[in-house]
């Protein structure tokens, strides 16, 4: 098992249906590994803020604990605006 599949088998254990994200190419491994999913849903976002919000919202509409994958640094700083406004 790869660190992606872990990672997915993880979310899935956690009840996590939908992973939201800005694609980037350190990811690779995440992006084969969801290729071959089938029970989790990927939502692509142009930007971190973008899919941070869609997460927000998704969390907000249905009750269920969404994924975001982010990039380090900035991508985690565009996202903790959003969780702010979300707050």
């Amino acid at each position: 098992m790869t660190g992606a599949e872990a990672l997915l088998r993880a979310l899935r254990g956690m009840g996590v249906e939908c992973i939201f994200a800005s694609p980037g190419s350190d990811w690779a491994p995440l992006w084969e590994a969801l290729a071959q999913e089938e029970t989790l849903r990927y939502v692509s976002s142009r930007h971190e803020e973008t899919a941070a919000a869609m997460a927000m919202g998704y969390a907000k509409a249905t009750g269920k604990l969404p994924a975001l994958a982010l990039h380090t640094t900035v991508g985690a700083l565009h996202a903790a605006m959003i969780a702010r406004a979300a707050l």
